[in-house]
């Protein structure tokens, strides 16, 4: 079998020829030579290529966010909502809201 990818195409999709005799349609194309299947995945480059310069865009720490924990811990005034922290924890276990 031979994989290849087309990074031209738009949105992932898999395309299969199968050889003849294998019960599988050609889809009115030749057969493959040697009798061997072809596969070939479209991965959406375009795609791929914009997401990744949103997340290189993006900060990797936020950092005002940070600073106003830092400052109540500092403080003594950051509190603890154990209700909050029970809720997030079954959410993350169970991937569902409560």
């Amino acid at each position: 079998m031979k994989i290849t990818s087309n990074p031209q195409a738009a949105g992932p999709q898999l395309d299969r020829l199968n050889s003849p005799g294998r019960g599988g349609s050609n889809h009115g194309t030749a057969p493959v030579a040697g009798g061997e299947d072809t596969a070939s995945l479209r991965t959406g480059q375009e795609t791929i290529s914009r997401l990744k310069a949103q997340l290189k865009a993006a900060p990797e720490v936020r950092s005002q966010r940070v600073a106003q924990l830092r400052d109540a811990l500092a403080n003594g005034t950051y509190n603890v909502n154990p209700a909050q922290v029970a809720q997030a924890m079954i959410t993350d276990l169970t991937g569902r809201q409560g």
